[in-house]
């Protein structure tokens, strides 16, 4: 199977569940604006700061859209980074939301397709999510990308989290990520996290192993105040994400 056509199979199942759900008013589940900036504690080789924005809507109790976005700078590098995609979420059951996504990311003068699936559960004060993805650059893959994460709500203003992110870029090098988060809510509309963990690169030049701080504040909207699933772009897997 091409990787053209692998991506026509994507999108044609992204329109088929979102055209097969009955005809009924688009409302706004929930959504966010945020803000992150990040660092390396042992070195300023690499800083990064964000800005991140996504809504969903629901188009019946079963299906619904979801769409977001990035920006990234990183800093010393000079670089910039762009992300943009769009989810189709079917629940199965109250708990249970799978979905498929597609989107594009552009990192200086170059651009990256990319398609995945991902499934989130939701059970009392626990909420985790676990997605896989490929990119496409041309007619070539260029990486792969998967990951895991899980919440906990301790009280109802705190949450308490770990995360793991990892892509493949062929043929050169591997790049994975862990963390722990923590998140306070200031309020029904503005919340602040925190997030220390490690991020290890390894290549045929050599390995790279770096602990990292990530701060970020983020506004919410809607009912939910939130989208089902993360943001899945290449660039959320570095720190700041």
């Amino acid at each position: 199977m091409t990787h053209k056509l692998s991506k026509v199979i994507v999108l044609s199942v992204l329109c088929a569940a979102a055209l097969s759900a009955p005809a009924t008013a688009i409302d706004l589940t929930g959504a966010y604006l945020s803000g992150s900036h990040a660092a390396f504690t042992d070195r300023d080789t690499i800083r990064k700061t964000g800005v991140h924005a996504g809504a969903e809507f629901t188009l019946n109790e079963r299906y619904g859209l979801q769409f977001d976005t990035s920006a990234y700078q990183f800093e010393e590098a000079g670089t910039a980074a762009y992300n943009v995609a769009a989810h189709v979420i079917m629940r199965p059951s109250d708990t249970l939301a799978l979905g498929a996504f597609i989107g594009t990311e552009r990192v200086s003068n170059q651009s990256a397709g990319y398609y995945g699936i991902e499934a989130a559960v939701e059970k009392g004060p626990i909420r985790a999510q676990a997605y896989a993805s490929q990119f496409i650059e041309g007619n070539a893959r260029s990486a792969a990308t998967f990951g895991l994460s899980a919440t906990a709500s301790l009280t109802d203003r705190v949450d308490l989290g770990l995360d793991y992110g990892r892509f493949e870029i062929t043929g050169t090098r591997d790049v994975s990520r862990h963390s722990v988060k923590a998140g306070y809510q200031i309020n029904a509309r503005t919340s602040l996290t925190a997030e220390y963990g490690k991020v290890e690169l390894g290549s045929p030049f050599g390995n790279l192993d770096d602990n990292f701080v990530s701060l970020g504040v983020t506004m919410h909207f809607g009912t939910a105040g939130r989208t089902t699933f993360r943001q899945r772009g290449l660039s959320t897997i570095l720190p700041g994400g």
